[in-house]
């Protein structure tokens, strides 16, 4: 199965989208599932999907 997310805020912006795109990421990854998130907005590459500033 693969898996298309589009959303106007992804990490680092701190929102409730982005807080609950980084829990999904963190599941889809964990169920081996093939998934891709795509935004308007370019995150900074040191970051992970979920920082632990949350």
């Amino acid at each position: 199965m693969k898996i298309v997310y589009f959303s106007e805020t992804l990490p680092p912006i701190r929102d409730g989208v982005s807080r609950t795109l980084s829990y999904l990421g963190e599941t889809l990854y964990r169920e081996n599932i093939d998934f891709r998130f795509y935004s308007p907005v370019i995150p900074d590459g040191a970051l992970l999907l979920r920082d632990g500033e949350y």
